[in-house]
């Protein structure tokens, strides 16, 4: 499928060489393990190249559209309700795809696959979607779960050993959670977050999440527009940042002259003397939906 859609889909064509000519070996390896789920997938489903660059050309032509009308007004699609919306299986297709054919969404994949896994820990991810994070996290953790409310039957064929979910656990003691491009979609991340910190083993868990600013992609409900209001937020819900890496989204800056990213952090639970503004209600300095009040990109 990928050699095909690279021959005849313009915009593989033109993305895909940027990324696989700077590979280093390691990315490589990633990079190998990400088309080799994306083409089974596509497999799974049937899906012929046609469609495949049709489906993808059209959410690249429609984020496009809300890109510009974003930079014009400041609303996200969800805000003036657009209208543009998909299916699961074209959904699910197109974020494969560009993490294969877009430098920052890659990297996101990097980074997920670079952490260290536990042979003898418990790992769960939230919004498993196309099974991505599965594919790169199986082979390092001893015990898998996953969350999601419309679970691809694809998924639960190619992962059989891990334990799925279509509620969020209620309790659980996991080494490692993983929110990966989730935070974006939730009216109220901070609350979701909230909740998490009871399914983290004390002390040594660790909670990896992202963050999307900038980013009007039709189904997201919260920008993230400034990093240091996300990192009080937190540290008011008790969590510390053990690390952190900002990844620029450079095609869209270069496309608009807007800049945009996603924020990828490893949190851990701090000790209750440490916790900044304890007393203090968390999300107090936004609006309804968790953003700022007035606009989403100051």
């Amino acid at each position: 499928m990928l050699d095909v859609l690279t021959r005849q889909c313009l915009p593989v064509r033109f993305q895909l060489p940027l990324i696989q000519d700077s590979l280093t070996p390691e990315q490589q390896r990633v990079f190998a393990s990400l088309a080799a789920h994306f083409e089974a997938y596509c497999a799974h489903h049937a899906l012929v190249p046609d469609q495949v660059c049709r489906d993808y050309t059209g959410w690249l032509e429609a984020f496009s559209g809300h890109l510009r009308r974003y930079i014009a007004s400041g609303l996200y699609p969800v805000e003036y309700r657009d209208g543009f919306t998909c299916g699961r299986i074209v959904y699910d297709l197109c974020l494969m795809l560009s993490t294969l054919v877009t430098r920052h969404r890659f990297r996101l994949m990097e980074k997920v696959a670079a952490l260290p896994g536990q042979p003898a820990g418990r790992a769960l991810v939230l919004g498993v979607g196309a099974g991505l994070e599965l594919a790169l996290l199986e082979p390092r953790w001893g015990a898998l779960s996953g969350f999601d409310m419309q679970l691809d039957e694809f998924v639960r064929r190619r992962f059989p050993q891990v334990t799925f979910h279509d509620r969020l656990p209620k309790e659980g003691s996991f080494d490692g959670i993983f929110a990966i491009e989730l935070l974006e979609h939730l009216a109220d991340p901070y609350g979701f977050l909230a909740r998490l910190a009871g399914l983290l083993r004390p002390g040594s868990g660790r909670l990896v999440v992202t963050t999307a600013r900038n980013i009007p992609q039709w189904d997201h409900l919260h920008n993230f527009h400034d990093p240091r209001l996300f990192r009080q937020a937190i540290a008011a819900l008790g969590w510390r940042v053990v690390a952190e890496e900002i990844i620029p989204h450079r095609f869209q800056h270069e496309f608009s002259g807007f800049e945009a990213d996603n924020g990828f952090f490893v949190l851990e639970r701090a000790e209750p003397a440490a916790m900044p503004c304890q007393r203090q209600r968390t999300g107090s300095n936004f609006d309804g939906r968790g953003r700022p009040p007035s606009t989403l990109h100051r």
